[in-house]
């Protein structure tokens, strides 16, 4: 199993953690192939976290998000209020 396909299994709250963990080790990285690598798996991490949930994922790019930002609050919580949002017609 290639890395796109580990990173598409992932689940929005592994997504999270792995996208936290990852600026970790950006500030540590210590060749630019290192941080190459860290910004395609970055790169990945967004891609999934935007299929998984569209508008959490808007939400968190509009407050200009730093890098070492924590999207969870906007993905796993924006996706409860959405899915209680939907039942309550």
């Amino acid at each position: 199993m290639d890395l796109h396909d580990k990173v598409h299994d992932l689940n929005s709250a592994q997504l999270c953690r792995a996208w936290r963990i990852s600026f970790l080790a950006v500030i540590s990285a210590r060749t630019a192939s290192e941080l190459e690598d860290l910004a395609e798996k970055r790169r990945m991490y967004l891609d999934e976290l935007e299929l998984q949930n569209p508008s959490g994922f808007r939400a968190w790019m509009e407050t200009s998000p730093a890098a070492s930002s924590d999207p969870e609050p906007y993905l796993l919580h924006h996706a409860k209020r959405e899915k209680r949002g939907h039942g309550s017609s």
